[in-house]
């Protein structure tokens, strides 16, 4: 069955609500942080996302190369997270989600023989101290986009 994408999304969207009791097994926190599965299950909800994305382009372009930028890291300056969110992230949990996310995002999509699926690792490409201005602790400046374009040019050039 097919499904459209804000079909997708809001599917994703009503299980994040949820409470975690509500999952399977595989998507609960481990026993000993259980105050962290929500932040969980939305790691599993983000890979899912893109699974399922990938997943209709695969039906549609069963011959297409497809490649997924991996997670980059976070502005390295503490006040970045300061100017953007106040006291409701700090630049140390950013990391602990970005770098989860990443594990998550290689544990699904590392085997996927499947389809013509790769993995760009842009996060080892960008600069968190120039490639991000100083008061935006998540979105690159020129630099940084310029970087993680480099990495997604590579792709393209092992690809030819």
């Amino acid at each position: 069955m097919r499904h459209s994408m804000c079909e997708l999304t809001a599917a994703f969207e009503l299980l994040a609500v949820q409470s975690p009791k509500h999952y399977p097994n595989s998507m609960k926190s481990p026993k000993k942080n259980p105050g962290k599965s929500r932040r969980y299950a939305r790691s599993i909800l983000a890979v899912a996302s893109v699974a399922a994305t990938t997943g209709l382009l695969a039906q549609a372009a069963p011959a297409a190369k497809l490649a997924i930028c991996l997670t980059p890291p976070p502005n390295s300056r503490q006040e970045a997270f300061e100017a953007n969110y106040q006291d409701r992230y700090t630049r140390w949990g950013w990391k602990r989600i970005q770098h989860r996310l990443v594990e998550r995002q290689l544990e699904h999509f590392a085997e996927d023989t499947q389809r013509n699926l790769s993995l760009i690792p842009t996060q080892v490409n960008i600069d968190p101290i120039d490639g991000y201005p100083a008061d935006n602790a998540v979105h690159p400046n020129q630099s940084g986009y310029q970087q993680i374009g480099t990495s997604i040019y590579a792709w393209l050039k092992s690809q030819l």
